[in-house]
């Protein structure tokens, strides 16, 4: 039996750096990439919210209050939910970050939803 470092040794003596190969993207699981690739576009090309919450009105965060929830924007495709004073709108992780009109985000774990 040989020791760990002289089986390293032997195994990275049979190998040679990787050949690059230009292939299409979609042809490429299973492959490393031989260089950075870099977005040219911002991705997503939305604000994106980090956690799950409430997108609501920066005047009606003064003080507790309740607000009716008008729906919920999970990640994905924008439902276009526009927000009114006196409501919130659930959103979730990766979501758009804060819904149409809205000027605030509250952290789900920060806020109380009843009923």
């Amino acid at each position: 039996m040989i020791s760990e470092s002289a089986a390293l040794a032997r195994i990275l003596a049979a190998m040679g750096p990787f050949k690059a190969e230009p292939m299409a993207l979609f042809e490429a699981l299973d492959h490393c990439a031989a260089e950075n690739v870099t977005a040219t576009v911002p991705i997503p090309a939305f604000d994106m919210s980090s956690m799950d919450g409430y997108a609501l009105l920066a005047a009606e965060t003064t003080r507790p209050k309740a607000l009716r929830i008008l729906g919920e924007q999970p990640a994905g495709l924008d439902r276009g939910l526009k927000l009114e004073s006196g409501c919130a709108i659930r959103i979730f992780m990766q979501a758009r970050t804060c819904a149409r009109g809205s000027s605030y985000c509250a952290r789900a774990k920060k806020s109380l939803q009843v009923g």
